[in-house]
C-alpha cells in the first residue's frame, strides 16, 4: 500500500514541477515583453501601443508577430530576467538559509504536509516550500501572512527560481 500512496505523491510533485515550470516560462516571456516595451522609445506612442498590443496578443494566441515588429522588437536587447548562478559565497548563505528553513517550526512536517504523505513526499515538498519562501512565493498550504514579514520572504527573488530549488532539494536530501 506505501508503494501506491508513493506512486501517487511522485505523480503529484512530478505535476507540480511541470506547472510551475510553464508558469516561469510564462513570467519570463511578459517580463520580455514588457522590458522591450520599457526600452523601446521609437515612434509615437500610438505605434508602440500596437506593437504592444500584438505581441502580448502573440504571446497569448501563439501567434508570430510581423516581420517588421519582430525586426523593432530585437532592436533591443533583454537581460537575464534573475541570475543564474551562485558564487561561492553566495551557496554558503543559501545553504544557511535553507538549514535555518528547514528546521523552522513553521515548515514542519504536520504543518504543511498531509499525514499520509511519506517521508520522501515530504522531503520534496519541503525544498519546494523552502524554495517558493526564499523566493517570496506563497504556499498552498500556508497562510502567507506567517511569512511575508519575515527576513527569508522574497530574500533570493533576484536568483533563478530553478537555480534556488535545486540547492534547496540538494540540502533536503542530506
Amino acid at each position: 500500500r506505501s508503494g501506491r500512496m508513493e506512486e501517487v505523491a511522485d505523480k503529484l510533485v512530478e505535476r507540480m514541477e511541470a506547472k510551475e515550470g510553464k508558469a516561469e516560462g510564462k513570467v519570463k516571456e511578459v517580463w520580455s515583453i514588457m522590458y522591450r516595451m520599457f526600452k523601446l522609445n521609437k515612434g509615437d506612442k500610438d505605434s508602440r501601443v500596437r506593437l504592444f498590443k500584438h505581441a502580448v496578443r502573440g504571446y497569448f494566441e501563439g501567434i508570430l508577430v510581423d516581420a517588421e515588429s519582430e525586426k523593432l522588437l530585437s532592436t533591443v536587447n533583454v537581460p537575464d530576467v534573475c541570475k543564474t548562478s551562485l558564487s561561492d559565497a553566495d551557496l554558503r548563505r543559501c545553504a544557511s538559509d535553507v538549514s535555518k528553513l528547514r528546521h523552522d517550526s513553521r515548515l514542519s512536517a504536520e504543518s504543511f504536509v498531509a499525514g499520509a504523505l511519506i517521508a520522501d513526499s515530504s522531503r520534496d515538498y519541503g525544498a519546494r516550500a523552502v524554495a517558493n519562501l526564499l523566493h517570496g512565493i506563497d504556499l498552498p498550504r500556508q497562510s502567507m501572512s506567517l511569512w511575508w514579514n519575515d527576513s527569508f520572504w522574497g530574500s533570493w527573488k533576484d536568483f533563478d527560481y530553478s537555480l534556488v530549488l535545486k540547492h534547496c532539494q540538494t540540502a533536503f536530501a542530506v
